[in-house]
């Protein structure tokens, strides 16, 4: 009977299947709204000390953010294998370009890293142009290879005054993307003030949590609870004790009213899957039915969680054709 069953079901399979019939595409054809991103980091990370053998036994001590922005530079975003030029070839036009740590005038002492003022040494291109034309201009030629436009990365706590300012050139340059990796949770001066001059950008807004959540060491716990769970508070230290804990939660919350995208922050490569779900299960626990709570949680990478779960994703993934895979 039960080789009879199999034989009927395999026989409908195979009816059901006519080579003839033309295959449904389930992607559609119009370009994404929503704010889905490709961002350089970790293409700049890979390219320190470009190819060549890491003898020093601190690895920390390599690979640090000021190495990380020397990869910022016009040949390695614009050049024959720049990251704008080689990345995404099919879908890039559902996703913003973002240009992370790096790209601005890191002589600024104050504020550096939110001055909006380009690094004219490393793109030199734009040198003869003004603050907020350069920033037109590197959109212009972003949206020409086929993206969907320039997001900037920044960090840190411009006054009310300077943040109207850089908040007129992104609307001046049609810039639609702010990733806020630190900084701007205390008096929420960006999302005021977009929400009246420039609706249509969208911010991105972080309280951090660390490469892997806390206790990760410690075997034989139920749960393994990230800086984000408001009943088992833990320390974002990566050293973290049973009793060690913060107030990162209730600072989170808040940020998830005040902004338009929440990012469960940077995890480890190795670890990214399990480390975000635990975030974005603690964050949900806690605004779930909410509708204070308005902003999209965004995710790292991790493209197959953010599909099925319906998040955003900071899409950091690429080919490594750089030197230290030529001479593999």
């Amino acid at each position: 009977m039960a080789k009879k069953i199999a034989l009927i079901l395999s026989a409908s399979i195979l009816n059901g299947c006519s080579v003839n019939e033309e295959i449904q595409n389930l992607v559609p054809n119009e370009t994404g709204t929503a704010p889905n991103y490709w961002c350089t980091w970790y293409w700049q990370n890979y390219l320190i000390l470009k190819g060549q053998e890491v003898t020093n036994p601190d690895a920390g001590t390599v690979y640090t953010n000021q190495a990380a922005r020397e990869g910022m530079t016009e040949e390695n975003i614009f050049g024959v294998q720049g990251m704008a030029v080689i990345m995404l070839p099919k879908t890039r036009s559902d996703y913003y370009f973002v240009i992370d740590h790096g790209w601005q005038d890191k002589s600024i002492p104050e504020n550096t890293f939110f001055t909006l003022m380009m690094d004219t040494i490393d793109f030199p291109r734009y040198a003869h142009l003004n603050p907020q034309e350069k920033i037109k201009q590197m959109n212009i030629d972003i949206k020409a290879l086929g993206w969907k436009g320039l997001g900037l990365w920044v960090r840190g706590n411009p006054s009310e005054k300077e943040m109207r300012k850089f908040v007129e050139w992104s609307k001046y340059a049609e810039v639609q993307y702010w990733k806020i990796d630190g900084g701007d949770i205390k008096y929420y001066y960006a999302s005021k003030i977009k929400n009246e001059i420039y609706p249509a950008l969208t911010l991105e807004h972080i309280t951090g949590a660390g490469p892997i959540n806390a206790k990760w060491n410690i075997p034989g716990l139920s749960i393994y609870p990230s800086v984000y769970n408001r009943e088992e508070a833990v320390s974002q230290k990566l050293e973290a004790s049973l009793n060690s804990a913060t107030k990162k939660v209730e600072k989170s919350l808040d940020v998830i009213k005040n902004t338009d995208v929440f990012r469960t922050y940077d995890a480890a490569p190795l670890l990214v899957s399990t480390t975000t779900l635990q975030r974005i299960h603690d964050i949900l626990v806690e605004t779930v039915g909410n509708s204070e709570y308005k902003a999209f949680l965004n995710i790292q990478d991790d493209c197959n969680i953010a599909a099925a779960l319906g998040l955003l994703v900071a899409v950091k993934r690429h080919p490594m054709k750089t030197p230290r895979m030529y001479k593999r």
